[in-house]
């Protein structure tokens, strides 16, 4: 049995091809990757919002309930302090 030679436009197709498939697995790899990123942050979110409240004195306490009312701005996260929400800004009249 003969081999037949390809074409060069088969041959592009073919490296096309292996092209995409070598792309997607990279995505695939570079998701898996920051996934895991993700997910290492959220751990040490965890742990030092654990060690937060777990050692807060009245100072640390103090402080850290300012720096929350201070830095929580969105409407959902503070409800989970029990934080009122922030006021509307004021719009400026029209000129």
């Amino acid at each position: 049995m003969a081999y037949k030679r390809k074409s060069p436009d088969e041959k592009i197709a073919e490296l096309e091809k292996k092209a995409a498939q070598i792309k997607a697995r990279l995505q695939s790899e570079q998701a898996k990757i920051k996934g895991q990123e993700r997910k290492n942050d959220t751990r040490r979110k965890i742990i030092v919002g654990a060690l937060a409240l777990e050692h807060e004195d009245a100072a640390f306490k103090e402080t850290l309930a300012r720096l929350i009312r201070q830095y929580v701005t969105k409407p959902q996260d503070r409800a989970l302090f029990d934080l009122p929400p922030l006021p509307e800004p004021e719009t400026p009249p029209p000129s």
